[in-house]
């Protein structure tokens, strides 16, 4: 077994703890456990925001370490870039079977504990579940996000993608507008419509005459759509 000590300096100054401070705190942890740190790795060049396996020192490290070994830091937010980020390593790290404590909490936080010859899991458990509910926070809070600006755009007559519907086009500003040969055809949808023609003789027409292969499905669509669509516009002009 090998005990590497890792010690973060933030480029962006938001997390900075000494170097020599971090290493004391983890030298002083690894002798609680009656262990001395074999290798010190220094991560110099990196974000907290950037994946642990993704920065060079810990790219290198995960590549070193081996069935039981341990990693040792500091604290949780220097190798944790994100909860999401947070449970994937714990995953992968219990994979490989390597140890990682968290000195300032005072474990390690993928594999249990033996303790007083009562078999615990100490606060791997603990911290699994804490990163997996704010995980979740943080997938339900981009996706609330997400919605809110879809709901402001659409309220803005904004095109959120897929396909442009028949009758309409994106014009510079990313809003829908009317496309001026296709709403002549939906016209006559309409008028045929009006004159009782079945949505299956309609699509038989417009096949016929444009050479549109729409289902009578397709022309059902087009003409409920198109006239929500352009109640929409109306109230938006208002």
């Amino acid at each position: 077994m090998t005990a590497f000590g890792y010690l973060f300096i933030d480029i962006e100054k938001r997390f900075r703890v000494p170097v020599a401070d971090q290493q004391q705190v983890i030298e002083q942890y690894s002798q609680q456990l009656g262990l001395s740190v074999d290798q010190f790795f220094i991560e110099q060049n990196s974000s907290a925001r950037r994946p642990f396996g993704e920065r060079d020192e810990g790219h290198r490290l995960l590549q070193i370490c081996q069935a039981d070994d341990m990693i040792i830091v500091a604290r949780a937010d220097m190798v944790f870039s994100r909860a999401t980020e947070g449970v994937r390593l714990i995953r992968r790290l219990k994979k490989q079977g390597i140890s990682l404590h968290i000195a300032e909490l005072e474990g390690d936080i993928v594999k249990p504990q033996e303790r007083k010859l009562v078999i615990s899991t100490g606060i791997a458990d603990l911290v699994a579940t804490l990163l997996e509910r704010l995980a979740q926070r943080e997938r339900s809070g981009q996706s609330a996000a997400i919605r809110h600006a879809k709901k402001i755009q659409q309220k803005q007559g904004r095109y959120l993608g897929g396909p442009v519907p028949f009758g309409w086009q994106v014009n510079g500003e990313g809003r829908l507008e009317e496309h001026g040969e296709e709403q002549l055809i939906i016209e006559e949808m309409m008028a045929m419509r009006a004159d009782r023609w079945s949505y299956r003789d309609i699509a038989r027409q417009m096949k016929e005459k444009h050479g549109l292969g729409f289902s009578h499905e397709g022309i059902r669509k087009i003409l409920a759509s198109n006239q929500t669509r352009r109640e929409e516009m109306a109230r938006r002009a208002d």
